[in-house]
């Protein structure tokens, strides 16, 4: 009885340390991918998103290259009405499906909006 139940334990914590391991590996891989060879762009929030319940997200789109993509951003506290507003958007030259919007850089400018695809 106490060797099967040492089994169910291991086999838990076997579990439970792969799919730490895994996360950790898609993490480090995306923030590798963003950081060695990335652009900016601007990017434009559009609409509320709840992920999980846990978290407030704010939908944003961006264009590289005529295309456009989609990407989540958790909402910044400090901006008080995020929605709809334009802001620096950081992507992957090999894959721009990895991105990140940048709360602190709002863009302003019609003429750097225009240009990047509004």
């Amino acid at each position: 009885m106490k060797k099967e139940r040492y089994k169910l334990y291991l086999l838990i914590f076997t579990g439970i340390l792969l799919v730490f391991l895994i996360n950790w590996y898609v993490g480090f891989e995306r923030n590798n991918n963003l950081n060695k060879d990335c652009d900016f762009t601007v990017g434009k929030t559009i609409k509320y998103q709840f992920s999980d319940g846990f978290k407030d997200c704010i939908q944003y789109q961006f264009y590289v290259n005529d295309i456009k993509y989609i990407g989540y951003a958790t909402i910044d506290s400090a901006i008080s009405s995020p929605l709809p507003k334009y802001f620096i958007v950081k992507f992957s030259k090999t894959n721009p499906e990895i991105n990140e919007l940048d709360w602190s850089k709002e863009v302003k400018d019609l003429i750097q909006i225009s240009k990047a695809g509004f």
